[in-house]
């Protein structure tokens, strides 16, 4: 069996609300490697909102997944990483194909691609990509 964790990447996933920071990220993940656990995670939102359960629309800030894990892959040593998961309409396949040979490079052969057809409507809306 394998445990992997996601790492706090949004505006909210820092105790007290603190704005998300890379260098938050990476210290997590570094904690996360050496308690053991064999993966971990960031998922692919340009905002996220939690409007559809009657809080406040306002979107939350969220990093760009593939970006951060090139970070994350210099400041860990074994650990895998992951996209949990990216939204296929966001980007070009022949770009994202080279994105992702390259962090694979970076990282040793630590990248886990994961790729869907995304979700939110409004990133959609907000950006310009055709939903449905």
């Amino acid at each position: 069996m394998r445990f992997g964790l996601s790492l706090p990447h949004y505006g909210f996933s820092l105790p007290g609300g603190a704005p998300i920071t890379f260098e938050a990220m990476s210290e997590w993940a570094v904690r996360v490697e050496r308690l053991g656990f064999d993966s971990i995670w960031v998922s692919d939102h340009f905002f996220y909102s939690f409007a559809r359960y009657g809080a406040d629309p306002t979107p939350i800030a969220a990093v760009e997944p593939l970006t951060a894990i090139a970070g994350l892959a210099t400041a860990t040593e074994r650990i895998r990483l992951g996209t949990l998961v990216l939204g296929a309409p966001f980007r070009h396949p022949s770009i994202l194909a080279k994105m992702a040979t390259t962090i694979d490079g970076i990282s040793g052969g630590r990248l886990d691609l994961g790729v869907g057809a995304g979700w939110l409507q409004e990133e959609f809306d907000a950006f310009g990509f055709h939903y449905g």
